[in-house]
């Protein structure tokens, strides 16, 4: 899809490494591999949830793993960058 292939540039253009653009990628589909089984079960089983319901629901899990990944690496580069007190 277009959209993944414009995360994907989004990520490298930030991060300048293809490490970032592996975890980006993974974190798109490690959501839905890990609770497809489970939701679509509870989708089953539950009349009033529909498709676009259990889509959400296996969305939600995948988004907040990009969030992570980028909060991880924003730490890091604060970590890595000089303080603004060792300039003065």
């Amino acid at each position: 899809m277009v959209s993944e292939h414009r995360a994907a540039l989004l990520v490298y253009r930030l991060t300048k490494s293809s490490f970032w653009v592996g975890v980006a990628n993974f974190a798109q589909f490690i959501g839905v591999v890990i609770l497809a089984p489970w939701v679509g079960t509870a989708a089953d089983r539950m009349a009033l949830v529909g498709p676009r319901a259990a889509t959400i629901m296996m969305a939600l899990p995948t988004a907040g793993a990009v969030l992570l990944a980028f909060e991880v690496k924003h730490c890091a580069a604060r970590a890595h960058a000089p303080s603004s007190r060792a300039n003065r």
